[in-house]
């Protein structure tokens, strides 16, 4: 099945400045946040030169028909979404040289397909073969919002490529890709990962430092605004470190450190309302099972004001 209102297109059409090209997979349904999730795809695909698959999963209560019917029009809303959001706010551009309007947006390869099967399991498999798996959270509080949360950190978790997951958000005027880091090993794949989205969307890197205290953590002997600066020297140094190393594999790259007081929940949250994307590194201990022990960061990933990445 493919898209009626694609232009035909591969990936090999990219450009050669592009880093990040492959396939972006999106989870699509009838829910807003799949449509938001489709949004966002398309537009960072008309930055890498990737190609989008939108995967629709069959339920028992449809049959192939209407399901590929439901899919045709979510593709028709999705573009004029993403055409609507680029004359409103065309957002960073990377160097395009290959064509005379490096301003105009790129029409992204577009794809369609019908899975069949559970969602999880059937977006899973469909994964093995994508670069990127994009996925829309209507995530709230109440006990049905909490489900289908888990259902997209379930997918984070078992997911063989990296996992974004998009929040029913106003996705025009976000600027800057911002990645958590602390000094630790989960660093390691959310960095690079970040620097090569950054530098293939043309847009800034942030490297986000919360240099919060625990409370708690300071003796009743020692001086509070002593430690504190020490903590921020440390996590300077930090950022620093960690810019040095991504500036030797991306030179031409805007890259800003932020230290900040805050926890990192809170910093992130704050990040989130603004920026083009989170990105966040998993230490492979299982995104769900934290979620499911009440950890407060993986709550924060399915309740952030926008798209965040998770790369493990």
């Amino acid at each position: 099945m493919t898209d009626p209102t694609a232009t035909p297109a591969s990936t090999a059409d990219a450009p050669a400045t592009v880093a990040t090209a492959g396939t972006i997979l999106v989870g699509v349904d009838a829910e807003t946040p799949s449509l938001r999730a489709l949004e966002w795809a398309l537009r960072r695909a008309a930055r890498t030169g990737a190609r989008v698959v939108a995967a629709w999963t069959v339920t028992s209560h449809e049959s192939d028909d209407d399901a590929e019917r439901a899919l045709t029009e979510r593709l028709r809303e999705a573009r004029v979404a993403v055409e609507a959001l680029d004359a409103a706010d065309p957002g960073p551009r990377p160097d395009r040289p290959d064509t005379d309007d490096p301003d105009a947006p790129a029409r992204p390869a577009l794809e369609a397909e019908l899975l069949h099967g559970d969602v999880v399991g059937s977006l899973l498999a469909r994964a093995a073969t994508a670069d990127l798996l994009v996925i829309g959270t209507n995530y709230t509080p109440s006990v049905v919002g909490r489900l289908r949360g888990t259902r997209a950190l379930k997918l984070a978790d078992d997911a063989p490529v990296p996992v974004v997951i998009v929040p029913d958000v106003e996705l025009g005027g976000r600027r800057g890709i911002v990645v958590g880091v602390d000094g630790t090993d989960k660093d390691a794949p959310a960095v690079p990962w970040a620097a090569a989205e950054a530098a293939a969307s043309g847009d800034e890197l942030v490297l986000l430092n919360a240099a919060a205290l625990p409370v708690g953590a300071v003796p009743a002997y020692a001086d509070a605004d002593e430690v504190q600066d020490a903590v921020v020297a440390a996590a300077r140094d930090t950022v620093n470190a960690i810019a040095a190393r991504v500036r030797e594999a991306h030179p031409d790259l805007e890259i800003t450190g932020r230290i900040t007081s805050e926890l990192p929940v809170v910093a992130l949250s704050e990040a989130g309302a603004t920026a083009s994307l989170v990105v966040v590194g998993s230490r492979g201990l299982g995104v769900l099972r934290r979620f499911l022990q009440g950890s407060v960061s993986a709550e924060v990933v399915l309740t952030l004001a926008g798209p965040v990445a998770i790369v493990s």
